[in-house]
């Protein structure tokens, strides 16, 4: 059946020449099939940020890898996905079927930290972590998952660590890599 599927998805692509109703098939599929919270109000910004966490979640869960500029949808097969991509696909899939809509179509990690989110000092799950590994402007980012313990716990897809992939990590709350937190901004 899978083998059908496949052939029937490569057919679509040869014929049709175009990737993008793909995806959006993709994140039909995704929401009919209700991989997203049906317990929270879809259109709150509550509910948008937990469905956003669940996403990224998923993406730890398929083992999908970093690649740069990569932005794979889910279904399960051979992710690979780099921050903003995985960030941005976490978003869409939460507010699919909302009347919010994201103003941008893809942005970079600096561009999510300085025009499209709302600084916060006061987190909560599912709002972004803006990370350094320079020392100097934002260009890292991931969903902030939660706070214990004096360390900071998100989910990002990163190449800094030897596993390239997409995954929960924490950092102690005072580590110099942490630039800030924000709220997701929406039209």
């Amino acid at each position: 059946m899978r083998k059908i599927l496949f052939i029937l998805l490569l057919s679509f692509l040869f014929v049709s020449c175009e990737f993008l109703p793909l995806i959006d098939d993709t994140l039909s599929i995704i929401v009919e099939e209700n991989y997203y919270d049906e317990t929270l109000d879809k259109n709150s910004l509550d509910g948008i940020r937990q469905n956003a966490l669940w996403y990224a979640k998923e993406y730890c869960k398929y083992d999908t890898v970093y690649s740069m500029s990569g932005q794979d949808v889910i279904p399960p097969r051979a992710l690979r996905v780099d921050c903003s991509g995985m960030v941005i696909n976490c978003y869409k899939y939460a507010i699919s079927n909302t009347d919010y809509k994201l103003p941008f179509t893809d942005a970079s990690a600096y561009s999510l930290f300085s025009q499209y989110t709302t600084p916060t000092n006061a987190p909560q799950s599912g709002d972004l972590i803006f990370l350094t590994y320079t020392g100097g402007k934002v260009g890292h980012v991931g969903i902030f998952v939660k706070e214990q313990g004096g360390k900071v716990y998100f989910i990002d897809s990163s190449e800094a660590d030897s596993s390239k992939a997409v995954q929960q990590r924490s950092y102690l709350k005072t580590d110099s890599k942490i630039v800030g937190y924000g709220v997701m901004k929406f039209r």
